[in-house]
Order: structure tokens, then sequence, then C-alpha cells
């Protein structure tokens, strides 16, 4: 038995100092040394080193062995994944609540290095309220700062990871201990305590609204004040939580003048090696979809610096998907913006990323393409320069649904009818996938499905509606306007309305189809009168007006329904555009292009001014 394999052994002798000798030696062993640590995890070592950790009593060997974990997880990857396998972190997490100072800060230590790690699945951590508890523990009675700050670490990191996690410490009084944390004479643990601040506003109203509150008045002076601190990271963090409680609409009245002077400060982090990674992804929040915001950042030079930053993240995947998702926030808006990125030659790079093998890049790429599909300009040039058409459209299949999401959403733009792309996506089963979206259990999906089919209807040949109905069906075109969510039911009411637009007389062209469609009109202006939801609504109407341009056979079918009472109802409502939407319903049943009968036009006619409709538009002369 050689030295390595006898010291191994050791960790499980009866006697004390023996395992005491034999973990400290390991510990020496392998710090810095990454041979050794390959021979030691060979021999299983780590598993044993864990399980002392479960169930030892010794103080020393559990600090021994918490420490050697630590140094283990700074290893290969292999071994990281070894660890994470054989549950230390949630042992190093249940540790941290000993009494033994010295074996808290130990487990901190080696707990800060495992989480940070690559792959590290820090969701798990968190499985039950445990592990929040023990976290919001050591933030409140720990004396350690070193103990605190990687609490409010872990803190953080469980809150981007899991965002339901920010309510639950904000309902156990979270907040107030990160503030006292933020005062703390260490730097780490103000840092520390920002980062995990901000994590907790991310997106939630409830708590930036709390933060903007009179309670915490002296606390957010404090943060405001911390833009202009020497620590980039103070700097980060504190703009992070300005732009929460812009995107929130929660920033009191007296700080918001300070917002557009934060963008050329974010831009200037970019430079900071400490936050360069996260300050695009700051950026991105900041700006959102504000257009003055964003014409600030593309002045203050946002485009070639993220360029700059692209063309330096080829081993950097974080920095990489954080640049992408700014490009494509400040590209969302304006054409100009859109012009920058195409003369920073950026085009090319984000189209390579649709091939990224990160999921998140793959999806943050296909989010610029899309900002870009936006514009009739792009889509007719520079995305076809691009080739970006079959790289997004393969990204249907994608494992990921997160990309799924972002490149159906693009595609959804690029078969508008004016787009070179629509015939390459219709060449290579274009259709065929957008119907295909449409039995996907996540929403988004049908949604993006149903979006797209809309834009390929849109002004398109008889020959294209009939190809998408023959695949879609009436009966699945009927199931989608009743679908759980109002935003797909809205787009499928736009697809009906599309494919009627022009072609009525050859989609719906016998009397069984026509009453079918008519009994569905009628029901979702039922639906509307109980709870109406006005974008659907004038969805609605709009169908009534398309297929009112059909022929005698269309408008004697509405005419003989409950929908005529309904558009009465509607030209009275408070809503002006519903208001014009149903008179011009009214104006196609009386209006005849000649090739109608003159007795059946007078005939609706008649029956349109005995219901009220004269009158009521009479009295529109003077509406506002």
């Amino acid at each position: 038995m050689g030295k390595t394999e006898e010291v191994v052994h050791n960790l499980q002798s009866t006697d004390l100092e023996v395992r005491r000798g034999a973990a400290r030696y390991i510990k020496n062993a392998i710090i810095g040394n990454t041979i050794k640590k390959r021979q030691y995890a060979k021999l299983g070592v780590i598993k044993r080193l864990v399980e002392i950790l479960a169930s030892d009593q010794d103080d020393n060997i559990i600090i021994q062995s918490a420490a050697a974990i630590g140094s283990f997880a700074c290893g290969t990857d292999e071994n990281m994944k070894t660890v994470n396998e054989s549950g230390a972190g949630k042992l190093l997490l249940q540790i941290m609540t000993h009494n033994n100072p010295k074996v808290v800060e130990t487990a901190s230590r080696s707990l800060k290095i495992i989480f940070f790690s690559k792959n590290y699945p820090r969701a798990s951590m968190f499985a039950q309220d445990e592990g929040c508890n023990v976290i919001l523990s050591l933030l409140q009675s720990h004396n350690s700062e070193c103990v605190r700050e990687v609490a409010a670490i872990i803190m953080a990191g469980g809150c981007e990871d899991l965002p339901h996690l920010c309510s639950y410490y904000f309902s156990k009084g979270g907040l107030p201990l990160l503030f006292h944390l933020m005062k703390s004479p260490s730097i780490k643990s103000q840092e520390a305590a920002m980062a995990a601040i901000a994590a907790l506003m991310n997106d939630s109203q409830e708590i930036c609204e709390a933060v903007a509150s009179e309670q915490f008045h002296s606390e957010l002076c404090y943060i405001i004040s911390l833009v202009k601190h020497t620590s980039p990271k103070m700097r980060l963090y504190a703009i992070y939580i300005i732009s929460n409680m812009c995107c929130t609409k929660t920033l009191p009245l007296q700080y918001q003048p300070l917002v557009k002077q934060l963008i050329p400060s974010i831009i200037k982090l970019f430079s900071e090696e400490s936050v360069r990674v996260d300050a695009p992804r700051v950026l991105a929040k900041m700006v959102g979809f504000n257009e003055e915001l964003q014409i600030i950042a593309t002045e203050a030079e946002a485009v070639p610096k993220l360029a700059a930053l692209l063309q330096a993240s080829s081993s950097n995947e974080r920095l990489r998907e954080n640049v992408l998702q700014a490009l494509a926030v400040i590209a969302s808006l304006r054409e100009e913006c859109r012009k920058q990125v195409v003369e920073a030659q950026l085009l090319t790079p984000i189209v390579a990323s649709l091939k990224s093998e990160n999921p998140s890049i793959r999806a943050a790429a296909c989010r610029c393409c899309r900002s870009f599909s936006r514009s009739v300009k792009h889509l007719r040039t520079s995305l076809v320069d691009a080739g970006v058409a079959l790289p997004l459209f393969q990204l249907l299949d994608d494992k990921a649904i997160e990309v799924q999401i972002a490149a159906s959403a693009t595609l959804s733009n690029i078969v508008i009818d004016f787009s070179p792309m629509k015939r390459i996506v219709l060449e290579h089963g274009g259709l065929g996938k957008l119907i295909g979206l449409l039995k996907s259990s996540e929403s988004t999906l049908r949604l993006n499905g149903i979006w797209g089919l809309k834009n390929l209807a849109y002004e398109g040949e008889v020959e294209l509606k009939q190809a998408i109905l023959k695949e879609l069906t009436y009966e699945g075109l009927y199931k989608l306007m009743e679908d759980e969510d109002p935003a797909i039911r809205e787009q499928s009411l736009y697809l009906l309305r599309n494919f009627l637009f022009s072609h009525v007389d050859q989609l719906w062209d016998n009397p069984q189809q026509i009453s079918e469609l008519i009994r569905k009109i009628e029901k979702q202006f039922e639906e509307q009168r109980v709870k109406e939801k006005q974008e659907i609504l004038k969805q609605v109407i709009y169908v009534v007006c398309n297929l009112a341009t059909g022929s005698d056979l269309h408008q004697n079918s509405i005419m003989s329904s409950s929908i005529p009472s309904h558009l009465l109802h509607y030209m009275q409502h408070k809503s002006g555009p519903v208001k014009v939407a149903a008179i011009w319903c009214a104006m196609n049943l009386s209006w005849s292009e000649g090739t109608t009968p003159t007795s059946s036009v007078n005939q609706r006619s008649i029956k349109l001014k005995e219901m009220g409709f004269s009158q009521i538009l009479s009295s529109m002369s003077e509406d506002p």
C-alpha cells in the first residue's frame, strides 16, 4: 500500500488522532496541486470527506475535511462534478450553524467556492425553506464578517436562479438585514449585501415599492450616493438597484433626473475588469424599452464598446450572453441604433452566436435578430445578407424551451409579407413548423406560432391562406379562438381577420361553413358582453367587418344573426377605436360594389335603420 492509499485508508481509522492526521495531510497535499487532487479523487476521497462532514463529531476533522472539499472544488471539472454529486454544498450550509466559529468560517469559505463553481446546481440548496432560514439566521446573528458575506452571496445567487425566493426572503425580514450589512466596515460584505439587495429587487414590484417607502428612505438615499463609490462593484449594484426601480416605476420623483446621467456611468464600467461581465446586463435593464435612454446610450458610444466586449468574449460565455442582450435592447426601437450595430459589423458574430453550444447565448442572439426584424429595411437587406433565416428556423427544434421561444418570436416577424426571407422559411417547411408550435404545452410557443401564421396570412395570396387552413383546419382555428390565454385568443381572431381580408368568398364558400363561423363570432360577442377585453373585442368586430365584404350570402347571414345588435351596442362604446370598428361593419353591410342585388342592399340598410344605426350615426357627428 502506497502513502496515498494509506492516508485515505486512515480516514476510516477508529483512532481519533490518526483520522485527524489523515484529513490534515490530504488538505495540505492537494492545495494547488492538480496531480495530487486527481490521485486522491480516483481513490474516492471526496465521497469519504463528505461522509465525515455528515457524521464525524470532531471539530478539527470537520475543519480539515471542509477545507479539503473546497480545494477539490477548485480543481478539474470532473472533481467539481464529484463534489456536486456528493451533496457537499448542502452539508456545508448546514455546518454553518455549528457553534464553533472556526468550523463555520472554514465551511463558509469552501461553500463560497462551490457555490460559484461551474455547473453547480444552486437551486438544490433551496429545495426546502430550511436552506433559506439558515441564510437568514447567519445574516442576523453571526459575528463573523466572512460568514455574513457568504450568506449574502448565497442569497443573491439563490434569488437569481429561483426568483420565487425573493418574496420568501422579503417576507422573513431579509431586506433590513441586508441594509445593515450594506454599511459593514468590510468592503467585501458591502458588495455582497448590495448584490443581494439588487437580486431581491429584480422585477419585484412589491420589494421595489418597499425600498421606495418612507420606512427605508435613509437606506435609499445611501444607495443613491453609492453611484459615486470608489468600488466598481458598489457603483454597478447601486445602478442596478436604481434600474429595477425604474422598470417598476417606483423610483421617487426627486431621483428620476439622475437616471439619464447614469447611462454613461454604466458604459464606463465596461472597462472595469471586476464588473465588465455584468455591466452590459445592467445597461440592458436600465434602457429597457425606453427610447430616450437608448438614444443616450448610443450617443455615449455604447455600441462600439459592446462590439469590443463581444470580440473579447470568446472565452467568457456569460459576457457574450450579456453583451448580446444589451445589443438586443439597444436595437429594439430606433433605426439609428440598428444602423450603428450594422456599421460595427456585429451581425456576423450575432448570427454565429445562433449556433453556440450555450442555450442562453443562442436565445440572446435570437433576441438580437428579433430587434432587427422589427425594421422593414433590415428585413429586406441586412438580415437577408447575414443569412439569418435558416439558423433561426433550425432553432425551432432546439432542446431548450428558452431558445425555441426566442427563435419563434423572431421568425414570426420574418414571415411578414414584404420580407424576402418569407420564401426561404416556407421552402424549408416553415408552415408545418409554425403549426407544430400550436400543439405545445408552453403558451408562449403557441402564441408565437399563431403570431407567425397571422403574419404569413397578412395580405397573402389566397393559395397561401388555403394552405395554412388546410394544415391548421377550421376546427383548429376555432379551438385557438377559445384558448385559455387571452393573448392567443386575440391573435387567433387577428389570423381569422387576415384570412377574411380580400378572400371571404374563396375560404368560407358554403352555407354550412358560414353558419358555423357566425355561431363562433356570436359566442365571442357574448363572452365580451360578460367580461370585456378590449383588444379581443376589437379583433372580433374587425372579423365581422371583413366578413361583411363578402357575398350576399355572407352579409345576409350576418344580418340574420345577433351580430347587428352587438354592433349597435358597441357603436356607443366609450372607446373610440371600438366605435370606429363597429361603424365600418355597418358601412360594409350597407354597401355594394355593384355585384350584389340592389334589393338586398336596400333590405339590409332598412333593417339597420330600423334597429337605430342611423340615429346613433347622426349623434356621432359631434363625437369628440
